[in-house]
């Protein structure tokens, strides 16, 4: 009996622990992973969430999502959304895992992505809550910080200064494409760059946010397809947010605030998500001139409302 004792003990304190699957009122099993110690959000609270869908074999989406608490006003038992219910049983800190069974029995329909998985997670993970006001009064901050930190041009200095990228571009990155350019360094990924000026403070690193100036044009002849320099005011950029090239991720993180660079583009790391509208050709080297003007941080809750 002393034998079997401890293992009884072990058996029923793992029993209470987490990671143990519960039902939610619409029959769908969850585990909780992690309990945290933060606020238990109140109707219409927003919540700051990581969502992510999962199939047998990878992820399909992560995001994250500033999303409204629900008011249970209105729902039925059992015919809740289960992320809804998922929401309604977190507090701050709180992560879970909900298991849907790929197989609508009613329709027969299997979503596309599942179509060789038994089952579709999706992890929740309620990262901050905060009221609406707070909310309302980060933002109004975050606007003002960001307007401080925008370039403003007149029309003269924007054409002096759209002038000189173009000669940048035509001095040194018509070298850098033939390899033969002074005080060239190489990226591993083989992105080529003079660094003009070095800057001053940290170097970038994911989850900053900057204010840019560019010229692009392509390496086969020159031929400019784009110039920032020309508009009156800067853009905002993130590291590590999406919406900008493979290059532009990778470059970024070897600058800091006031670095000025040229860099020769592959073709393989210059077409995705470019950040502006310009036409540019598939399947083509790019050259860039590039400054970066200020750098600043947003407040991750703010995140999917001001970035969307």
């Amino acid at each position: 009996m002393k034998i079997f004792l401890p293992l009884m003990l072990l058996l029923a304190l793992l029993s209470g622990c987490d990671d143990q699957p519960t039902l939610l009122s619409s029959g769908f099993k969850y585990i909780v992973h992690t309990r945290g110690k933060g606020p238990k959000g109140k109707a219409n609270d927003l919540a700051l969430m990581r969502i992510q869908i999962r199939n047998d074999t990878g992820v399909l989406v992560s995001r994250l999502d500033l999303s409204a608490i629900p008011d249970t006003i209105g729902y039925k038992a059992g015919k809740m959304d289960p992320i809804v219910e998922a929401m309604l049983l977190m507090q701050e800190g709180d992560s879970l895992t909900i298991h849907i069974p790929v197989l609508n029995e009613q329709s027969g329909i299997i979503e596309p992505g599942f179509e060789h998985s038994k089952m579709k997670y999706i992890d929740l993970s309620m990262r901050k809550v905060n009221t609406r006001a707070e909310i309302d009064m980060a933002i109004v901050k975050v606007k003002a910080d960001l307007a401080k930190a925008e370039k403003r041009r007149t029309r003269q200095e924007a054409a002096t200064a759209a002038k000189f990228a173009a000669n940048q571009i035509a001095t040194y990155g018509m070298q850098l494409a033939s390899g033969q350019a002074k005080n060239m360094q190489t990226t591993p990924s083989g992105i080529k760059y003079i660094l003009h000026e070095k800057g001053a403070g940290p170097l970038l690193i994911k989850g900053d946010y900057l204010r840019i100036d560019y010229c692009g044009a392509t390496a086969q002849d020159g031929e400019s397809f784009d110039n920032s320099f020309a508009r009156l005011n800067d853009y905002t950029v993130a590291i590590g947010q999406g919406g900008i090239i493979p290059a532009w991720q990778e470059v970024l993180r070897l600058l800091r605030k006031g670095a000025k660079i040229t860099f020769f583009v592959p073709a393989k790391l210059a077409h995705e998500d470019i950040v502006t509208e310009a036409s540019i050709p598939s399947n083509i080297d790019l050259l860039y001139y590039m400054e970066v003007n200020n750098t600043f941080k947003i407040p991750e809750p703010l995140l999917p409302m001001l970035l969307k």
